[in-house]
């Protein structure tokens, strides 16, 4: 944590407003699974936990990376007083989904959202519909995770609009009209 400190420190001197926010940061059981240990768990959920008072102190916006342990991200989160939040790469249902917006968070959807056919496709709408438009972030996690049509090939920014495209189509809103929702949230949230 100093360490992480003194980099923030050395990035708003040498880089004033440049700095935009902590992260990401959070629980992945995915890549940290519990045959790691308990120890190991309590680890990562402890620092998790000084990164998210570290965004608050500093008045930064807070990143989460949340895969495969809702309960133990929401468990940190829900006893932070952070208010910019987001939740990048969100991968869970309707119902964490109401959970992090109940705490005023941002959800961020990358090209995973386009994956899947028929009744996956089908939540995927429902949970677009659910996220209210002011708490709508998109991204590419670029190296990571291309939308469809691109799966299985490296993730680039350039094919975003891939993500744009699905998402607009089940918001039932205009490609443009959707890159300026999601433009005027990012400048809300990263205060730019």
């Amino acid at each position: 944590m100093e360490e992480l400190k003194k980099q923030i420190a050395a990035g708003q001197k040498n880089y004033p407003g440049l700095v935009l926010a902590i992260g990401e940061c959070g629980i992945d059981k995915n890549h940290n699974p519990a045959e790691k240990g308990a120890a190991f768990l309590a680890a990562e959920e402890e620092l998790f936990a000084m990164q998210a008072e570290l965004s608050q102190n500093l008045n930064l916006p807070l990143i989460i990376h949340s895969r495969d342990d809702f309960e133990r991200t929401y468990g940190v989160l829900k006893n932070s007083s952070n208010e910019d939040v987001i939740i990048h790469c969100f991968s869970y249902g309707i119902e964490q989904a109401r959970a992090f917006l109940d705490l005023g968070y941002y959800i961020s959807f990358s090209g995973t959202i386009t994956f899947g056919k028929g009744e996956r496709l089908e939540t995927s709408r429902q949970l677009l519909r659910y996220v209210p438009k002011d708490r709508l972030l998109l991204e590419t996690d670029a190296p990571f995770l291309a939308p469809v049509p691109c799966r299985g090939q490296t993730n680039t920014p350039l094919l975003i609009g891939h993500t744009y495209r699905f998402v607009a189509d089940a918001l039932q809103m205009p490609l443009d009209q959707l890159a300026l929702l999601v433009w005027g949230n990012a400048k809300q949230v990263f205060r730019f």
